[in-house]
């Protein structure tokens, strides 16, 4: 479903649920790409993911992930596609704690997902618990698909935080912020990209609010690169791909990595405008494709048919 989802590409993108941005208050799910997704008890969260103008940090709406204030949670999954346009970027947002119950309270999980087909892979996840402390995704158990977490902080009841999150897909390494803190250092311990940023919601008695979501690239180094707006085509491709540039960059090597980022091909170019990697013997699947310029480098995820 995830894939009918609207991208978001960006140099910095903010969201803060207003009328201007095109939001209306009401039901999340469906307004400006999002989706909400709830276990087979709930369906799309009309009335627990909402656009509301009870809080907000800046403007005058934002998200709403509102308490059932029963003891029968529903799980809620949202996501909205996004193309962060760097391998090196960071998501911050406002958090409101509307109620702290270390015994029936509500959890918010802020996340970053890849989407591989039909599966999702968090990437990085911070998670206001009900016991009120602040803990971050700090290690991954491959075999047995268990995630573990480490308390970086703790929360208040009707509390604005700012949390913020920092992604370098070359470097593979993710770096958690509270109010403005480093609170947290790890490698990127699943997936190879970020395609989505998603939140998790258990509906017990307290609630949530979500608001100034500013998704930024890092604007040095690396990120350089996404100017020269490289073209990959065709993706899917099945025995060949190209790579264009424009402002006259010069391409001097192309490699492509699967998924456990063992390099599976690599070609040198004498820095040309236009190359051509042939990936006919690679076996079907994605990979992910990392482009040195003369103006920078990118990694794009490309598919072999």
């Amino acid at each position: 479903m995830l894939f009918g989802i609207q991208h978001v590409t960006t140099a910095q993108q903010n969201i803060s649920f207003e009328t201007s941005e095109g939001y209306t208050a009401g039901g999340l799910n469906g307004q400006n790409g999002w989706l909400v997704e709830a276990d087979e008890e709930g369906g799309t969260g009309q009335n627990n993911v909402i656009v509301s103008a009870a809080q907000h940090s800046n403007g005058t709406n934002s998200l709403k992930f509102v308490a059932d204030e029963e003891d029968n949670a529903i799980l809620y999954d949202v996501y909205k596609l996004i193309t962060s346009g760097s391998t090196s970027f960071s998501i911050t947002q406002d958090i409101f704690v509307d109620g702290v119950d270390d015994e029936n309270g509500s959890e918010l999980g802020v996340v970053t997902v890849d989407i591989q087909g039909a599966n999702r892979l968090p990437t990085s996840a911070l998670f206001f618990n009900y016991t009120g402390n602040i803990s971050v995704m700090s290690g991954y158990d491959s075999v047995e698909d268990e995630f573990d977490f480490t308390d970086v902080g703790t929360f208040e009841n009707q509390t604005w935080y700012t949390v913020k999150t920092t992604i370098d897909l070359t470097t593979r390494s993710v770096k958690y912020y509270v109010n403005q803190t480093l609170v947290y250092t790890t490698s990127l311990l699943n997936g190879e990209a970020v395609d989505a940023i998603s939140y998790v919601f258990d509906d017990y008695i307290t609630s949530f609010y979500v608001d100034n979501i500013v998704i930024s690239n890092d604007t040095a180094g690396l990120s350089k690169a996404n100017a020269v707006k490289f073209s990959v085509f065709p993706n899917p491709a099945t025995n060949k791909i190209m790579v264009k540039t424009n402002n006259n960059a010069l391409v001097d090597n192309i490699t492509i990595s699967d998924l456990n980022g063992r390099v599976v091909r690599s070609t040198d170019f004498e820095g040309v405008t236009q190359a051509q990697v042939n990936i006919a013997e690679l076996s079907g699947g994605m990979y992910m494709m990392h482009i040195v310029s003369d103006k920078g480098s990118i990694t794009k995820k490309i598919i072999k048919q």
